[in-house]
């Protein structure tokens, strides 16, 4: 009889996971935005009003450098880079000193 009552546990969960996910039909769609390019009401940014928004603190550190930006008035940090990642680099040169 216990193994009857798994499948009913593992689809009330998944209902549970899928309603926390935003899969079932809230009332609550986020935040408003009005795309005026100023952060107003529950807007976390608006264009490029990033309020005092960094990506070092967006990813608690763990991509300090790149760059913020806002979509739809959610910041979206797809541009944040860890430390060292994408520069230029100044290592491995040949040298030209001397002849």
């Amino acid at each position: 009889m216990a193994a009857a009552r798994f499948p009913v546990i593992v689809l009330f969960l998944a209902g549970v996971a899928a309603c926390t996910l935003g899969a079932c039909g809230s009332d609550d769609a986020g935040p408003s935005c009005n795309h005026n390019n100023v952060r107003d009401g529950d807007e976390a940014c608006d264009g490029p009003d990033l309020g005092p928004h960094t990506c070092t603190e967006q990813t608690m550190g763990a991509k300090p450098g790149g760059t913020l930006s806002c979509k739809d008035c959610q910041l979206d940090t797809t541009a944040c880079v860890a430390s060292g990642a994408g520069g230029a680099g100044m290592g491995g040169g040949t040298g030209t000193g001397g002849t």
